[in-house]
């Protein structure tokens, strides 16, 4: 009698991480494009380096510290940047490494933060509401400000997000016609022109971070779709696109 419960339960299991799978197929399969080079992800980094070299971005002004709670649709500018602050790109702190040396988004995902800014990241705090953008730096891809607090730090990605996870997002469709995206949460994004060839090679199931664009393609799209999918083995050779919430 026993055994036959534990082949019941056992057959169970199994259905239902069939059904699991085949709501969404695995990342590793192989794709039928590949992504930037590495020679053209440092043409594209040296060319955001020029531009920021040319107008700097003032990020003091991007959190005042005196300043009343944001809505969801309010803009904070400087000199050379505009940013959007819609919920959808806000990311909140899950975890901080005792050092400051990482830091883990809500979804997941792990980031190696700076040396220079380790001091400032360990005195974050769960909850901590925070957004990701590009970097202007060589040694770190990304930008990681901390709203709650007014102070931004340089970090690198260290994981990609829980597979499946309750925050994690990942695309469902792809209109490349239209150069639209749709995500697992219902949201529409619509691609700038710009980075339609880099959409091209994205694929269905590719798990995808929201950021703030920080102008580097084109301002019109306040946010980044963060591709950390396309690269099967996590080299941290990300792909991200500007784009806008389509309503």
């Amino acid at each position: 009698m026993n055994t036959l419960r534990y082949a019941l339960l056992s057959s169970l299991i199994v259905l239902s991480g069939s059904l699991a799978a085949s709501e969404r197929p695995p990342e590793s399969e192989i794709q039928k494009m590949m992504p930037l080079s590495k020679a053209e992800r440092v043409q594209r980094k040296e060319l955001w380096m020029k531009m920021n070299q040319e107008k700097p971005a003032d990020f003091s002004k991007l959190c005042p510290a005196n300043a009343k709670q944001y809505k969801t649709q309010d803009i904070v500018s400087s000199d050379t940047k505009v940013w959007y602050f819609y919920d959808e790109a806000s990311h909140w702190v899950s975890n901080v490494g005792i050092f400051g040396d990482w830091v883990k988004f809500e979804d997941g995902s792990k980031w190696q933060i700076a040396l220079s800014n380790q001091n400032e990241v360990a005195k974050w705090w769960v909850g901590d509401e925070i957004y990701v953008s590009q970097s202007d730096s060589v040694l770190y891809d990304y930008i990681v400000v901390n709203r709650t607090r007014a102070k931004h730090v340089y970090a690198t990605r260290m994981t990609k997000p829980n597979y499946f996870g309750a925050y994690t997002r990942y695309i469902v469709a792809i209109d490349r016609f239209s150069d639209r995206i749709l995500l697992n949460d219902g949201t529409w994004w619509n691609v700038s022109w710009f980075d339609d060839c880099i959409m091209q090679r994205w694929s269905e199931n590719h798990s995808i971070i929201i950021g703030l664009n920080s102008g580097f393609d084109c301002l019109s799209y306040p946010f980044i779709l963060i591709n950390v999918g396309i690269d099967t083995y996590d080299l941290g050779l990300d792909e991200w696109v500007s784009a806008q919430l389509s309503y």
